[in-house]
């Protein structure tokens, strides 16, 4: 890549638009780009970085901060670059984002970034637009990005010293970037990443194996023992532990067949009780519903009797009803007369509101007819007395032109002598301003050196502290040491007092379900003892019940007899069938009660036998709370001290980042003086400008002036204006007496239309009301005419009576309908009732024929029987919670086990490779997989850069990586450290103890030697141009011969390179610059050729 013209336009210093024909400058050799400090030689860099890449070519200016401040706000800032590549031509157009004045109205928007780049040599290709495609194409063209671009084509003002003077991380981080070791140090984290999530898995493992053990149940001394031995253990033993549950489980299997046997015995002997308790039931709910049927059908045939009487009541009732429809149809005949009479009354209120109407309305008509008289009179005055007028109107403006010419005359000489005024105050005013700015170019050239001065020191000041990051590293990971076995002895503490916690819950659980059993068992016995005395006393007063119901005459459902001379009396305490049945729902809820307290005690004594033992594991593992209270105690210091480290170490480091900041804003705030500089240098250049092209102007304007006394000038302005005010007061008079004649003229001739108008319609309205009081005198007539033959007053009254007439009949064919229907169902209601009787009956006479139950001794059995079950039912529950338990464990012990062989095995494997590859084996360099690969490379950089190196120290300076060794366990990465050997002494020293010119020397053949490496790696990119920015003020004249003849060997026939330099001696000896000036409007920019 060959630049061949460059154009800036409000870029930097660069205040209008500035170009740079390269193509004057040939196509090898060295060229100079000289100019004073700030002036903008750097900015040319930076146009051709940005205009390829979007950015800029230091590491310390953005391209946010490109704009010019010379630059007018209408001009637009942009770089447009052509250049030849490979042997085409290429034109590329780039803008950075910036503030512009608004094409309509006021403010400012921004302008956004913009690119396009065009194949000069393919004009019908379409260009290339938008940024991120321009900087793809560009990355495709050249095969480097931009931070590879600074490093071998563009080394930046300050740059290219950072890989001489970097550490190794710093120096492995720019290898990093240009020779795209990044994935193999992926690689390296993620064979860390991959050994932290092994042992935490394998920990995990370990966890779960402890806290299933903890939970496994046997029986006997001699597996209790085994099961105590498995929990001891330091490493879990999965597989003895599933032999041992399988043991347990082959014992379980068989006692639950025979639990289950004889369980199965005592619920037939349950049901065949319950069958009989049954027959029992329902032959009391029997005796029961006879007796209760009977007296339903007792209570029937008397309802019968009641409504048959109430029948014949009605009959008598009804013989009314025909009366009162005859008189219902002759009020129904009336109804028509009542409406029209209605309609006459309405015809005669609508007759009379018209006439109050038409009288109102005649009455406003003739009041408007006298106002409009009135005002017509009033109108026709007015327009004889404003008959003279317009003529006074036309005297009245040729006065007010005549004023107002004189008064413009008048306004122009006030203004003249006080514009002669204002010049002379701003000559004044810019005389002052270029004084300031002469002052403020000496405090800026003050202030830039204090900046250089600050940016050395803090320079030094980094150096001191460039340990403290590895340091920090160190200490912190050894307070995670300390937290994560402080966390995994709280664990330990917490696991023990909460093993603690359970067992003494366990126990009391045990205790209150053990107590809650009891109470159940007790509660049941007096439940079912309840319910057989209920049972009982209500079978005994059955026979009360039944007699309470009989009649003479009625068969008795128990023996058939129709006398009863001798009936059973009703005792006040016989329970009712809803008692019984409450009774019995009582009796077997505590008996469900009673069982479930049962299992709930078998299952807690399970639970707290199982607490008991792993709370004893855990005391003979950990040794109790004594022995963790002093292992914590010891951690605790540990902890303490490793904190100190640490704060201390991050203490340094901040002191590092502060110090880097500092360095940062310091060396922005050189910039910035630097700027400051050139911008007072501009600000002096634009006020002497200023200041003598204002007092020219000002001799001028003096010179052209007839009148220079001001305050004359003005007496004679205020005299006109006061002749043209009044003038102007006359005009207006006029003006509203001319008006006001028009006015009235055209009052006069439209009031005279309204009043003939007002007069038609008073006459006809007369008319309309007579007509009116004719109407209501007719509707009067009528109106009486018509209530002279009805028997009400009005309709309402008539309806009313016939309502009530019509109701009185409905009500009496109503109660007939009603008693008859009322008679029909209580019929009905007795041969129900009498069925239900009948059925109940049957019902009892064959629950009888199925013989007697003796319901004490039934009810004994049934007890002892559900004694047994419940105790069966206690075994089998903790039986079976046991061995769902086991068989859970077994299932995870399984999978546990084979997980801990797989995590195992993949551990030891990859904890290998990963110390391996971050160079973290004991005895062994720290060198790290990546930097052993970036050791190769710089390798081949240094030898290209003593090629030049040994030409500009005249053979006593050479570059090579230290070989030295960095052992232990605590030292930092090494393999990127820089020496140079001194052939004077024959020795090794390191890079740092350089001097400044050898310094510059070294730096300068790294970076030429960092381009040729890059350069070839890169897939042989053709770069047929250098620029390298300042340094060569440390050489003194031989170094600097030596440095120029480099560079030029290094063109060759086919390669351009730039430098920027204050040194007189490079601009007398190299003849084609670049020469950039200063001035107060911005830079300029010229070549030159000698």
């Amino acid at each position: 890549m060959r630049p061949t013209r460059l154009t800036m336009s409000a870029f930097g210093p660069y205040a209008g638009q500035a170009s740079i024909d390269f193509s004057l400058l040939g196509t090898s050799g060295i060229y100079l780009i000289c100019g004073d400090t700030g002036a903008g030689k750097t900015t040319i860099f930076d146009a051709i970085s940005f205009a390829l890449y979007g950015e800029p070519s230091g590491s310390f200016r953005k391209a946010r901060t490109l704009r010019s401040d010379f630059a007018a706000p209408d001009v637009k800032t942009y770089v447009e670059l052509e250049f030849e590549h490979r042997g085409r031509r290429y034109r590329v157009l780039r803008n950075p984002a910036y503030e512009r004045p608004k094409l309509r109205g006021e403010g400012t928007t921004t302008e956004g970034a913009d690119a396009t780049l065009w194949e000069l040599d393919s004009p019908e290709k379409p260009p290339v637009t938008r940024t991120a495609a321009v900087n793809a194409r560009v990355l495709e063209l050249l095969g480097i990005d931009r931070d590879q671009f600074s490093q071998i084509v563009m080394i930046a003002q300050g740059d290219f010293r950072r890989l001489l003077s970097a550490d190794t991380k710093d120096r492995s981080a720019i290898l990093r970037k240009l020779f795209g070791t990044e994935p193999y140090l992926a690689f390296e984290r993620a064979l860390a990443r991959r050994q932290r999530e092994l042992e935490k898995s394998s920990q995990s493992v370990t966890d779960q194996l402890r806290g299933i053990m903890s939970l496994a149940s046997v029986e006997g001394e001699a597996r209790a023992a085994e099961l105590e031995r498995l929990q001891s253990l330091l490493a879990p033993d999965a597989d003895a532990l599933v032999a041992l549950l399988d043991a347990q489980e082959k014992d379980d299997a068989a006692e639950a067949g025979s639990l289950d046997a004889d369980a199965a015995r005592l619920r037939e002997r349950e049901d065949s009780l319950k069958a009989q308790l049954d027959l029992a039931t329902q032959t009391v709910e029997a005796q029961a519903a006879l007796a209760a049927a009977t007296a339903k059908a007792v209570a029937a045939a008397g309802t019968t009797a009641t409504r048959k009487a109430e029948l014949a009541r009605a009959e008598d009732a009804a013989k009314d009803a025909p009366e009162l429809a005859r008189k219902t149809a002759a009020l129904a005949a009336e109804l028509p007369a009542y409406e029209e009479l209605g309609r006459a009354h309405a015809d005669l209120a609508a007759a009379e509101r018209k006439a109050r109407e038409a009288r109102v309305e005649l009455g406003k008509t003739e009041a408007a007819l006298g106002e409009k008289d009135d005002s017509l009179a009033r109108a026709r005055d007015m327009v004889r007395e404003l008959a003279g007028a317009p003529a006074e109107l036309e005297r009245a403006k040729a006065s007010r032109a005549e004023a107002e010419r004189a008064r413009e005359a008048a306004a122009k000489a006030v203004h003249d002598c006080e514009e002669l005024g204002r010049r002379t105050a701003t000559v004044a005013e810019l005389a002052a301003k270029a004084a300031d700015a002469s002052a403020a170019l000496e405090r800026a050239e003050s202030a830039q050196a204090a900046a250089r001065e600050e940016v050395a020191g803090l320079e030094a000041a980094e150096a001191r502290h460039a340990g403290a990051p590895e340091r920090l590293a160190r200490a912190t990971a050894a307070c995670e040491d300390v937290k994560r076995r402080l966390a995994e002895l709280e664990r330990s503490c917490q696991d023990l007092r909460k093993r603690k916690r359970e067992a003494d819950e366990a126990r009391s659980t045990w205790e209150k379900k053990k107590s809650l059993h009891l109470g159940a068992r007790k509660a049941f016995d007096e439940a079912q003892a309840r319910y057989a005395a209920t049972e009982r006393a209500f079978l005994d007063g059955q026979a009360g019940i039944m007699a309470s119901v009989l009649a003479p005459g009625m068969a008795c459902p128990v023996c058939g007899s129709t006398e009863h001379p001798h009936l059973a009396a009703v005792s006040a305490e016989v329970p009712t069938e809803e008692q019984v049945k409450a009774a019995k729902q009582a009796a077997d809820a505590a008996r469900e009660k009673f069982q479930d307290a049962a299992a709930k005690a078998a299952d807690a004594r399970a639970r707290f036998n199982a607490s008991q033992a792993e709370l004893s594991r855990l005391i003979a593992e950990t040794g109790g709370e004594d022995a963790l209270a002093k292992e914590r105690a010891a951690l605790t210091g540990e902890r303490e001290a490793a904190r100190n480290e640490e704060a201390a170490a991050k203490a340094e480091v901040a002191a590092l980042e502060d110090v880097r900041k500092k360095r940062d804003a310091a060396r922005k705030g050189l910039e910035d003086a630097d700027r400051r500089v050139e911008e007072a240098r501009s600000r002096g250049v634009a006020a002497d400008k200023e200041l003598a092209a204002a007092k020219s102007g000002l001799e001028e304007f003096s010179s052209a002036l007839g009148e220079t006394d001001a305050e004359a000038a003005r007496a004679r302005k205020r005299v006109c204006d006061g002749a043209l005010d009044a003038a102007l007061k006359a005009e207006r008079d006029a003006h509203v007496r001319a008006d006001a004649g028009a006015a009235a003229s055209a009052d006069a001739e439209r009031l005279t239309g309204e009043v003939e108008d007002l007069r038609a319609r008073r006459d006809a309205r007369r008319e309309s009301v007579d007509g009116l009081g004719r109407d209501v005198a007719s509707a009067t007539a009528r109106a009486r005419q018509i209530a002279a033959g009805l028997s009400f007053g009005n309709g309402a009254e008539a309806k009313r009576q016939l309502d009530q007439t019509e109701a009185a009949r409905r009500a009496l064919e109503d109660g007939l309908t009603s008693a008859r229907d009322a008679y029909e169902e209580a019929r009905r209601s007795e041969a129900a009732t009498e069925a239900s009787r009948r059925s109940a009956q049957e019902r009892l006479d064959a629950l009888l024929s199925r013989g007697q139950v003796d319901r004490a001794a039934v009810d004994a059995d049934l007890v002892q029987v559900r004694e047994e079950l419940d105790r069966l039912l206690g075994r089998q529950t903790a039986l079976a919670s046991r061995r769902s338990s086991n068989a859970g464990m077994r299932k995870k012990l399984q999978r546990l086990g084979k997980q801990a062989l797989e995590v195992a095995e993949s551990y030891g494997e990859v904890r290998s490779l990963a110390q391996t590859a971050s160079g973290q084996l004991s005895g062994k360099e720290r060198l790290s997989f990546e930097t052993y690969l970036q050791a190769r490379w710089f390798d081949r950089v240094i030898h290209a850069a003593n090629r030049r190196l040994s030409v500009m120290t005249n053979g006593r300076f050479e570059l090579e990586r230290h070989r030295g060794q960095q052992t232990g366990a605590g030292g930092s990465q090494s393999g990127l450290e820089l020496d140079v050997r001194d052939t004077f002494t024959g020795k090794p020293r390191p890079a740092s103890t350089l001097s400044g010119g050898e310094s510059f020397k070294a730096s300068l053949s790294l970076a030429l030697g960092l381009s040729d490496v890059v350069q070839a790696s890169a897939g042989g990119v053709q770069l047929d141009a250098m620029f390298v920015d300042e340094g060569f003020g440390t050489l003194d004249q031989e170094s600097l011969e030596l440095a120029v003849r480099t560079l030029s060997d290094l063109t060759g026939s086919n390669k351009l390179v730039g430098i920027i330099s204050h040194v007189e001696e490079l601009q007398e000896s190299i003849g084609r610059k670049i020469v950039v000036e200063a001035g107060r409007d911005g830079s300029s920019v010229r070549v030159e050729l000698e």
